[in-house]
């Protein structure tokens, strides 16, 4: 019992000493930046990140002098804990979405958190922000910087009321407005204007309008954005309208009505081979298989198909020549001569026929 008792106040002792220990280890801070060289206009994170070892207290942070950025402060993320050897450090954040204003270099510094009356200072950072390139921008560009894209809902015709949506993870709240397009005699009227969503996340900006084209037409507009996306380091302009789509729809009605025939007489073809050998011919003209008719019902069914008689008579010719030499002793095949004369008769009776689509 006493050596229990004697274990039990030595385990009291080593936590409280522990406990002393963490207590004894002084908070950190440190700012933490998701990109250090972001172009003007572009959006990136600041974090001001507080470990304490001890126990648990409530800060306050204190940001940087920041005036060269348009700052938005982010809703605190969880704590977390991390174990460094020996001691566990809860680790705190305060979280700010910072958009430049201008290029330059600027240093962060004044930083730091009040915690229990003491002020926890944190070391200073630098943020270069790069100039946005001359080269390749486009005529309209505003200032629009990050990934988005772009759609347009407006089904039907008439007037009518239209939405507009960008999406992307960007400060869509900060980009100026699509440019809109009209046709002659429209008319355009602002409804509404949202953002949904924050940052880092993707965010969605709808864009509601009363669109009038008049005569119940379906309209001509469009609208066009200029934009600089940082991480290809391009200028891209983003555009939807109504008259692309139509544009599309004639093209693709073109296209088939250009192509239809190709497509048929490929069909065709697939299906219904050209003959080219001079049997192929011949039954593709007499009907029934040659090889179970005589050579003079083949040449009365020629005849009778219009075949000129110049033709038929060089055709009986080939067939002399061809028999003499199936029966001439030691020739087992047609030679060239034969072969050649076989495919210039048969291209000779395929050109004999007119118009070939009525050969059966």
């Amino acid at each position: 019992m006493s050596q229990a008792l004697t274990l039990l106040f030595l385990l009291t002792l080593a936590a409280g000493a522990s406990a002393n220990d963490s207590d004894a280890i002084p908070p950190q801070a440190r700012l933490l930046v998701s990109n250090p060289a972001p172009f003007v206009g572009e959006e990136f994170l600041l974090a001001l990140e507080i470990r304490s070892a001890g126990r648990p207290g409530a800060i306050a942070p204190r940001w940087p002098g920041l005036d060269p950025f348009a700052a938005v402060e982010l809703p605190f993320p969880p704590p977390r804990r991390e174990t460094t050897g020996t001691t566990t450090w809860l680790v705190q954040r305060a979280e700010q979405a910072l958009l430049p204003l201008a290029p330059g270099s600027f240093t962060l510094s004044g930083a730091g958190a009040e915690s229990g009356g003491t002020f926890i200072a944190a070391p200073a950072t630098t943020v270069r922000v790069r100039p946005l390139p001359a080269a390749g921008r486009p005529a309209g560009f505003a200032g629009a910087v990050g990934e988005a894209a772009m759609t347009l809902t407006a089904p039907g015709s008439g007037s009518r009321e239209i939405v507009l949506t960008l999406r992307g993870p960007a400060p869509l709240d900060a980009f100026p407005l699509p440019v809109p397009h009209l046709g002659r005699a429209e008319r355009l009227v602002p409804l509404s204007d949202s953002v949904s969503g924050a940052a880092p996340a993707e965010r969605q900006r709808t864009l509601r309008y009363l669109y009038l084209p008049g005569g119940g037409r379906q309209g001509e507009l469009r609208f066009t954005l200029p934009l600089f996306q940082p991480q290809e380091e391009r200028y891209l302009l983003l555009e939807v309208g109504l008259i692309r789509r139509q544009s599309l729809y004639l093209w693709l009605s073109g296209g088939l009505f250009l192509f239809t025939p190709v497509l048929l007489w490929l069909w065709r073809r697939r299906r219904h081979p050209a003959p080219r050998t001079l049997a192929e011919v011949l039954t593709r003209l007499v009907g029934p298989p040659v090889s179970g008719l005589s050579r003079q019902q083949i040449a009365a069914a020629l005849q009778q198909r219009g075949i000129p008689p110049q033709l038929l008579d060089d055709l009986r010719r080939h067939w002399a020549v061809e028999d003499a030499e199936r029966f001439a002793p030691g020739l087992a095949t047609m030679p060239p001569e034969g072969r050649e004369t076989a495919t210039g008769l048969a291209r000779r009776l395929r050109k004999a026929v007119d118009k070939w689509p009525r050969i059966p």
